[in-house]
């Protein structure tokens, strides 16, 4: 992550460090073509491209104090901006999340929480590994019982095992990773979960940021973040919002009219 003062005096707080740069020189890209209108400007971007569009939008709101400058950003990543900042931003900002996607719930936090888990299971699986990867890659798991429970005689030997492994991993970590910057999705934020049973029956709700703070793993972790299926869960979302208004909130439903 990088200070926000490099690229705007006036702010503070912090950003990722790429897409901040990203961000800075398309702004002045941008510049001189501003000069030639008028109106409100929108940034939107999908995926990488939602993380630039909102801190593009950041950096117009100061160097354009004159415009109307929103940002709409559908499945951005997780690890934008400090919370201070993403906060801010909600004024000028709409951040859509499908589902289950990691993208928005990735960073670095979340990913050594996964790590951990990850190794929690392996220190604490009773079953061979092809059981579990076969039981991961069935549409209906093939097995209960895969981990040690605390009930099970060798569950106390499982854990020091499991806190010893993430201890090690900790200590072996970069320093700086140690105790990283915890950054954030900036803007308002709209949920779209589909039904599981009937897939397309999409609900919007407003979430707040931290709904967000752990990566879910399940059978569309990367499938959500595909761009035609955020558009489908969107228009789904439109069409049952307005068949069934109680299911979703009034400013939910206009939000996703304006995703």
């Amino acid at each position: 992550d990088t200070s926000l003062a490099e690229f705007v005096p006036k702010l503070s707080g912090r950003a990722h460090a790429g897409m901040a740069s990203i961000a800075s020189n398309t702004l002045r890209l941008v510049q001189p073509h501003l000069d030639k209108t008028e109106g409100p400007i929108v940034c939107v971007g999908h995926s990488l491209g939602g993380g630039v569009a909102q801190l593009l939008a950041l950096f117009l709101t100061n160097a354009r104090p004159d415009r109307e400058v929103t940002c709409v950003a559908y499945e951005p990543p997780g690890a934008v901006v400090d919370p201070t900042t993403a906060e801010a931003m909600d004024a000028f900002c709409l951040s859509s999340v499908l589902a289950d996607d990691l993208v928005p719930r990735a960073g670095v936090p979340q990913l050594f929480q996964l790590r951990d888990a990850c190794v929690d299971g392996l220190c604490k699986s009773k079953v061979p590994k092809w059981r579990v990867l076969a039981s991961l890659a069935a549409r209906f798991p093939i097995g209960e019982n895969l981990l040690y429970s605390v009930e099970d005689a060798a569950f106390p030997e499982a854990q020091s095992l499991s806190e010893a492994c993430s201890k090690l991993l900790t200590d072996e970590a970069r320093e700086d990773l140690r105790a990283p910057q915890v950054l954030c999705l900036p803007g308002k934020i709209v949920h779209f979960v589909r039904d599981k049973q009937r897939k397309r029956d999409v609900s919007a709700f407003a979430a707040p940021r931290d709904h967000f703070n752990h990566i879910v793993v399940s059978s569309t972790i990367m499938a959500d973040h595909f761009p035609w299926r955020v558009e489908r869960a969107i228009s789904d979302a439109m069409y049952w919002g307005q068949i069934y208004p109680w299911r979703a909130e009034p400013k939910v439903v206009r939000a996703s009219e304006d995703i």
